[in-house]
């Protein structure tokens, strides 16, 4: 078996078929393999594509750069709002979180519990804005946001003073926040772009993980470029949560451009052979599983997030499926987590 077959991870050659799946959402002529490692149990998405070839598979319309740069941008200059004092206090409180320790640790623990849960029993929309809320300490620094898509994580964190640079396989999106804003974009893969060892204090990536053609070697970038006390935070979909029991094909699977369909035991495994080490999961009520379980006709237009009016597309979320992404998230089983992690050994 060649290496276009071989696990990402581990490098074995042996793999057992999961599944078939087309592409629903815009070549549902075009049908990928799924695989599990027999070695190591990551399961992947085959053929293997790299950034040149996948580019088919993200158009314009596809829902994470439905953005216009220049009003987004526009907006943002003209407003002189700067960061929620909440968010702010939960960010100083994160950071206390993962480094503090003692009572002070302790003070940061729960005044967030209780942010959290005040969110996470507020409604879908606002439990997912949480992992938008990032560690960091009382002043600015360095921020880089991978898949970047959506701006306005580092728009305000601009408005603060912070140093952004981003990163997306979309070059035409790069140059549109290089030439509105004092974004440092690149357009490319991680592993093509260059910075210093121990450059940045926050490196985010929402759901983009999974989309990676070379995650070792792109991790370990990423573990080079942060800071000793710096922190990774990065959210991703599970393979083989409740959302997977409905066969629901569109949400996880994804095919091609989730490349791989993480667990938490894989993406724990590929974080510590990338030099990072985990210091807190966040949970996140996730429903857009079982929603989609039920209205395939969003398979062909995006995710509820991908709407002009996502709270009317979200609203029509029926209860069943909110009160199990709740009940999995009190379970810790849903379909969604976030990783918060620091610079780790090899």
């Amino acid at each position: 078996m060649s290496n276009l077959e071989s696990c990402y991870v581990c490098g074995a050659s042996e793999y057992t078929q999961v599944a078939k799946q087309t592409d629903l959402r815009f070549f549902p002529e075009d049908e990928f393999r799924v695989v599990q490692c027999n070695s190591c149990q990551l399961v992947y998405t085959l053929p293997k594509l790299n950034g040149e070839s996948l580019g088919k598979y993200y158009p314009t319309n596809y829902g994470a750069y439905n953005y216009n740069v220049e009003k987004m941008a526009s907006e943002y200059d003209l407003t002189t709002t700067y960061m929620e004092p909440l968010v702010r206090r939960y960010g100083i409180n994160l950071f206390a979180e993962l480094f503090a320790s003692g009572l002070k640790k302790v003070i940061a623990v729960l005044s967030n519990e209780f942010v959290r849960l005040r969110y996470q029993l507020s409604g879908l929309q606002r439990a997912s804005v949480l992992v938008s809320f990032l560690p960091f300490r009382q002043k600015p620094g360095n921020y880089l946001h991978i898949g970047s898509g959506e701006g306005p994580t580092f728009l305000r964190l601009m408005k603060e003073g912070w140093n952004v640079s981003a990163i997306d396989i979309n070059a035409e999106l790069m140059e549109q926040w290089r030439e509105y804003t004092p974004v440092n974009a690149i357009g490319g893969e991680i592993k093509n772009a260059n910075f210093a060892d121990n450059s940045f204090d926050v490196i985010f990536m929402s759901h983009v993980v999974e989309h990676l053609t070379d995650p070792m070697v792109e991790l370990q970038a990423l573990s080079r470029w942060l800071k000793p006390d710096g922190v990774f935070v990065c959210e991703l979909p599970l393979y083989g949560t409740w959302g997977w029991s409905l066969k629901n094909k569109y949400t996880y699977y994804d095919v091609p451009r989730h490349t791989i369909h993480f667990t938490y035991q894989t993406i724990s495994n590929l974080m510590q052979m990338s030099g990072f080490k985990i210091r807190k999961v966040l949970h996140v009520p996730y429903c857009y599983g079982f929603f989609f379980a039920d209205f395939k006709r969003f398979c062909m237009t995006g995710s509820p997030a991908d709407s002009q009016n996502g709270n009317t597309v979200i609203s029509l979320i029926p209860w069943r499926h909110k009160a199990l992404g709740y009940i999995s998230w009190l379970f810790r089983t849903s379909g969604d987590i976030c990783i918060y992690a620091t610079k780790g050994k090899i």
